[in-house]
């Protein structure tokens, strides 16, 4: 069997030390390569989320300058697991709030390194899932909308302007795409359409 090599850049905000060589070990064992960036402060992690998206940030939630949810900002579009040494249930609910993708608590065994990368491979699956929908809600929403302007009692230009338009808020990429099409011997082009790309 072939298998398919995946390398996904990660993330890491821990200032602890020995937590961050044991989580590197932990994924230096798995099958997935992971190219690290290592943050141990809030600062250096806000510098560098504003540089760079990663597929996967581990942030250890209490940092010497501040607490994880100051990134709050800079961690949209992110897939995110919190890791702390305080399992507060108010923390918790506050990550889920924001978004955070999971949450674990670190234990003095560091038990939780075990459970780490099911975790990665969870949200990451999660994402590419809610994605998809996400996707696909849009383009059903789109269909629904053409199909209701068919029923109102307009006029050829007018359903071809509303078909323009539901096309285009059904596009993965509306801002990159652009829409021709004829009907009833008439051309009907959206304002992102370029001829010179056909």
């Amino acid at each position: 069997m072939l298998r398919k090599s995946i390398n996904r850049s990660l993330l890491l905000i821990e200032n602890d030390r020995v937590d961050e060589m044991a989580m590197l070990r932990v994924l230096a064992k798995e099958e997935i390569q992971y190219t690290v960036t290592v943050a141990r402060r809030l600062s250096e992690a806000r510098h560098i989320l504003s540089e760079y998206h990663f597929d996967i940030v581990i942030a250890d939630y209490d940092l010497p300058d501040g607490y994880a949810f100051e990134l709050e900002d800079k961690l949209i579009n992110q897939v995110v697991i919190f890791i702390t040494g305080a399992g507060s249930e108010e923390v918790a609910a506050r990550a889920f709030k924001l978004g955070i993708s999971d949450y674990l608590i670190k234990d003095h065994e560091r038990n939780y390194l075990r459970l780490l990368p099911n975790r990665i491979d969870a949200v990451i699956q999660q994402k590419h899932l809610t994605s998809q929908l996400n996707e696909r809600l849009k383009e059903m929403t789109c269909l629904y909308n053409i199909r209701h302007n068919l029923d109102l009692s307009l006029s050829i230009k007018d359903i071809s302007k509303a078909v323009m338009e539901n096309l285009m808020k059904g596009m993965q990429f509306p801002e990159l795409t652009g829409v021709l099409f004829n009907f009833d011997d008439k051309q009907f082009v959206s304002s992102g359409y370029d001829a010179s790309a056909t």
